[in-house]
């Protein structure tokens, strides 16, 4: 609940008096009762050690639980919900202080007063109705925000079972959304109608339908795209045809496939409601083809020919970088003493090594059969300490295998340098492998930078 204090100036002030409200109303419950049990004064209940002590625990209690009961029903999710309706929040803020204000004067009236039954009444039953009209207006407040959530999951819990049925290759969606409510006045998909979503907010449909079989990591980037905010300035710029690619869950098969939706956008005659049609395609298939074409099939790794046009595509536009070409050691003993599964498994060993060493958006892959290469983008020499990482790079690699007690070594030579102004993949290339041969005459398992 500390996010509160980083709302809106009313919001900050609604949530400052509710820890007051709620300790003074629960003290007129406590207070009394113990009064009450003990036939002590109100004076003393709150003055003598041992009785403090039990007062301060019950409270202690009570708030406690009642925190709990306030974030378990989201209370600062819903306040922020309706951050924009000033007339709630001040009626609400208002009657905190009228309450907390009735409090204060009632309780320093009766303070002094001796033990005696119906002082003790009076304040259990003003403690009890402070309580519950803070309760009702509470709820008042956020109630129905919470209500109307509760029932729109309800209403698309069969309009989500459908979406897992209609998960196949293609998809049309045609959303009519109100302008300014936001309100959904139909949603179809595939031609079919669903009124179970109809009059409910455009944004809550999407989230409780779409978003929870989005990937994780996508979720953003569909939330952007699908959001009042994107749709308005589509219209406004006059670009209201757009696409992108995402990850979805495929609930039948309980894997993510790649997806991508082409989103049309037009506002009626009367320019009171947007139309959305939405097309998403299953592209899979696409993907894996690509991926096919692009990677090794033994390591995983880009292979050599896409290794090559990635660089090549990326020196059209940049004058940096820097090329690392990797040679493994004593490679060829794996094979003859230990076997081409062992051989395959070593070259897959090192690809996930690699993969380890470098960034996401480097270039890395298997050129030959025990030679790689990686590509750091956006760098020069200079600011890499590349002694460094050469050293990495030969001690991650340096390993023994063994099977059926046999056991080789192998390790890495390593040839490195820098892009120069102008250079070619081939020009990087060729200075890159004479640096690699220096490391091989060397001695082995070690890097040269040229």
């Amino acid at each position: 609940m500390l996010s509160l204090f980083r709302g809106t100036i009313i919001i900050k002030l609604i949530a400052s008096l509710i820890a007051p409200v709620l300790l003074i109303g629960y003290s007129y419950l406590i207070v009394p009762i113990l009064s009450y049990c003990t036939r002590y004064s109100f004076n003393d209940v709150i003055s003598i050690p041992r009785m403090v002590l039990i007062y301060r625990i019950l409270l202690s209690i009570t708030m406690s639980v009642t925190v709990l009961l306030l974030d378990k029903l989201k209370l600062e999710e819903y306040l922020f919900k309706i951050k924009n309706q000033e007339n709630r929040l001040k009626v609400f803020l208002a009657l905190e202080v009228i309450m907390l204000t009735n409090l204060i004067i009632t309780s320093t009236t009766f303070r002094n007063q001796l033990y005696h039954v119906w002082p003790i009444m009076l304040i259990l039953s003003n403690g009890i109705t402070a309580l519950l009209i803070f309760g009702t207006a509470l709820f008042m407040l956020v109630g129905f925000e919470k209500l109307t959530d509760y029932k729109l999951h309800k209403r698309v819990k069969s309009f989500r079972e459908l979406y897992k049925n209609i998960i196949k290759d293609k998809r049309e969606y045609l959303i009519k959304v109100h302008k300014y409510t936001h309100v959904v006045e139909s949603f179809i998909i595939n031609e079919k109608s669903m009124p179970e979503v109809e009059k409910l907010d455009y944004i809550s449909v999407i989230q409780h339908n779409i978003f929870p079989f989005v990937y994780e990591e996508d979720i953003k980037k569909v939330k952007t795209y699908l959001s009042i905010q994107t749709i308005e300035t589509a219209i406004n710029t006059n670009q209201k045809n757009y696409g992108y690619e995402y990850r979805l869950l495929n609930p039948q098969e309980n894997i993510l496939e790649w997806y991508r939706n082409y989103i049309s956008i037009e506002v009626d005659e009367e320019n009171q409601w947007y139309i959305i049609a939405i097309l998403m395609t299953n592209i899979q298939a696409e993907k894996d083809l690509i991926y096919q074409a692009e990677r090794d099939g033994l390591s995983g790794l880009y292979n050599k020919k896409c290794t090559e046009n990635k660089i090549t595509k990326y020196l059209k536009n940049h004058a940096d970088g820097i090329l690392l070409l990797i040679d493994l050691d004593n490679f060829k003993a794996v094979n003859d003493k230990l076997g081409h599964d062992m051989g395959d498994y070593v070259i897959q060993d090192v690809a996930q090594k690699l993969t380890l060493l470098f960034r996401s958006d480097d270039v890395i892959g298997r050129i030959g059969g025990d030679e790689f290469l990686a590509f750091i983008k956006g760098v020069k020499l200079k600011d890499l300490n590349i002694d460094a990482k050469g050293e990495q790079i030969c001690q991650s690699i340096r390993h023994t295998y063994s099977k059926d007690n046999i056991n080789v070594t192998i390790s890495s030579s390593v040839g490195i340098c820098e892009v120069r102004c102008n250079e070619t993949f081939n020009d990087v290339y060729q200075r890159a492998d004479k640096a690699l041969y220096e490391s091989k005459n060397n001695g082995k398992n070690r890097y040269t930078v040229r």
